[in-house]
């Protein structure tokens, strides 16, 4: 893979995983804080009812020992008046968890067991696509002690959570879009004098040695190239000169077997004269002079 794709991949990778964790992170607080408002505001309207209730309740008479269901009726048909009906049921249990008093078609599913120190205890839970938050309390009125659970709808919550979500993945897909093309530009910035420079090279090795790197930058990049043609330099100086070390020495050897050659010529024609032909003593002196001055010749050559 070419260092482009690389870079490429690589910052796209980067942005995502980077983008998903702190998006991720984000969404998760803002469903906790959102999640832990509806609970703080639903455990406060838990101990109003309770507040409300033990008042109303304080203020009817009743001769028996436990409250009547139909006085219980109407002190929930007054609290509820007075808070509004934003509850999806009510219970009240004894402390045995019997049931005296519900209008919830959920059912209740927090336990007496499960309340903490404070006599408060909350459960989330889904029924039917819907979320629900279920909160339960303490309650104590002359009659004796009883608890009341409420089970409000947190659907909302939910669903701000759920649109929360959609929209970060639109956000997400126009940021990968534009991480995709500055990702794009940027890695064509950074490779773009590498690949001149590879070609430079490419075209050195294919024996240009006159080819420079036209590249105007900055950085290890520059540096490089500015390294690249000053080694370029010195390389076509060398070739230089030894093409015309090579030049001189053919001229030389050219010279040289010119010069042998001549002698050469001399001495193979008197000696075949001297060998085929019958000559007086005189002419036989006479190339045999010229034969060894030929060969002289030949030996100061040598020696040149």
């Amino acid at each position: 893979m070419k260092l482009f794709w690389k870079m490429f991949f690589s910052l796209i990778i980067i942005v995502t995983v980077i983008f998903s964790i702190f998006g991720g992170i984000f969404i998760k607080l803002s469903f906790d804080n959102s999640l832990s408002r509806e609970l703080s505001r639903k455990q406060n309207e838990n101990q109003m009812f309770v507040y409300s209730f033990e008042a109303s309740a304080s203020m009817l008479s009743s001769d028996t020992e436990y409250i009547q269901k139909n006085d219980i009726e109407k002190i929930i048909d007054s609290v509820k008046r007075s808070m509004g009906e934003s509850q999806i049921g009510i219970t009240i249990v004894n402390q045995k968890e019997k049931a005296i008093y519900t209008d919830s078609k959920i059912g209740k599913n927090i336990k007496i067991k499960d309340l903490k120190d404070n006599n408060f205890g909350y459960l989330i839970f889904k029924n039917n696509g819907s979320y629900y938050l279920e909160t339960m309390s303490k309650m104590t009125i002359e009659s004796g002690t009883y608890y009341i659970s409420i089970v409000s709808s947190i659907n909302e919550v939910y669903n701000d959570i759920n649109e929360m979500m959609k929209n970060y993945r639109v956000i997400l897909g126009i940021a990968l879009v534009v991480t995709c093309i500055l990702a794009y530009v940027f890695s064509k910035k950074i490779t773009r004098p590498i690949e001149k420079l590879s070609d430079t090279v490419s075209q050195m090795a294919k024996g240009q040695y006159d080819t420079r790197a036209k590249i105007k930058t900055d950085g290890e990049v520059g540096d490089l190239v500015n390294s690249l043609n000053i080694m370029a330099d010195r390389l076509e100086k060398n070739i230089e000169e030894l093409e015309d070390t090579a030049r001189r020495q053919e001229d030389f050897t050219a010279a040289f077997a010119h010069e042998l050659k001549t002698p050469l010529t001399s001495i193979i024609g008197y000696s075949d004269m001297m060998r085929s032909m019958d000559l007086e003593k005189e002419e036989i002196s006479e190339y045999s002079n010229y034969i060894f001055l030929q060969g002289k010749r030949l030996e100061k050559l040598s020696f040149t």
